[in-house]
């Protein structure tokens, strides 16, 4: 009886959660969105919501009873959402806090999606179509002139083994072109450099470097 006690004090004293303001409105997946208000406290829980979809869950820190940070999973698709915070039934929304736009560097083998990928050098462009578990389909399309090289990455992570090839393009993007868990695309990288004509860059310590002898030939 005493602990109960104690725990409804606590509560009372701490109050409803309430959003005062979202430090860092525009966000990508993967990254953390800071909120300060009150009322936060441990069993806090938060998601972001946007009409006619499901609830985005985020993970979240609790900082102090006026401060806390929520970090976005990397699945979630670009949009503006309401941040909804909650704890012990008590709820505070704060609409269109959040605005997620496309990551300058995507995630590859986050499985969300399926995706077709073309190459034109008639049309002078990349086509990568995407298929998205909840039906949706999205067309990403870039000229030729607009990529800078090409990167390759092989890594392991939670998951196991993921093998990617990335466009880098000229403002900065990373644009994820063909990942797989089961399939080297070592030599894939390889041909679609040969291919665009671009340069091609190993970006992580852990994708071993294919050498000259390993690449595909070039010429007849």
């Amino acid at each position: 009886m005493v602990r109960s006690a104690w725990f409804l004090l606590a509560v009372a004293c701490t109050g409803s959660p309430e959003i005062a303001s979202v430090a860092t409105p525009e966000v990508s997946g993967g990254q953390v969105v800071t909120v300060a208000g009150k009322g936060f406290a441990e069993g806090t829980v938060a998601h972001l919501q946007a009409a006619g979809t499901d609830p985005v869950p985020l993970a979240v820190a609790v900082t102090s009873r006026h401060d806390l940070t929520a970090t976005l999973p990397t699945w979630v698709r670009p949009g503006v959402y309401d941040l909804v915070i909650e704890r012990d039934g008590m709820v505070s929304v704060a609409a269109g806090a959040v605005t997620v736009v496309p990551p300058r560097e995507e995630v590859a083998c986050a499985g969300e999606y399926t995706a077709n990928t073309e190459l034109s050098l008639v049309r002078a462009q990349v086509v990568i179509e995407r298929y998205y578990r909840d039906g949706d389909r999205e067309t990403v399309t870039l000229p030729l002139d607009t990529i800078a090289r090409v990167e390759f990455e092989a890594f392991d992570d939670a998951q196991g083994t993921c093998s990617a090839v990335f466009l880098r393009t000229d403002d900065g993007r990373r644009i994820v072109f063909h990942d797989d868990r089961t399939v080297d695309l070592r030599e894939r990288a390889w041909r679609v450099a040969t291919t665009m004509g671009k340069e091609l860059e190993v970006t992580r310590r852990d994708a071993a470097a294919m050498t000259e002898d390993e690449a595909p030939p070039t010429g007849p």
